[in-house]
């Protein structure tokens, strides 16, 4: 229960400053929905405390580097 009202102030204020922020005119990409964005992160101490406490899991800069550079269409000779 406690954690449910913590979270509802916590999308109140985030609510609240996304408002503050298309105020003062700010146009870039605002989305209140933090499942769209890329996180990564160098420690293994940082990556596995976050798979730890929410199930996520982060990758090092370097492995969403090679995911991109392995999707990409290789060149042909």
């Amino acid at each position: 229960m406690i954690a449910a009202e913590a979270g509802e102030r916590i999308s109140a204020l985030h609510a609240r400053f996304l408002q503050a922020l298309r105020i003062r005119g700010f146009d870039g990409e605002i989305a209140p929905d933090y499942a769209s964005r890329t996180v990564l992160a160098t420690g293994y101490f940082c990556r596995s405390q976050v798979k730890r406490f929410s199930d996520h899991i982060l990758q090092h800069p370097l492995q969403a580097l090679l995911a991109q550079l392995t999707a990409s269409t290789p060149f042909s000779p």
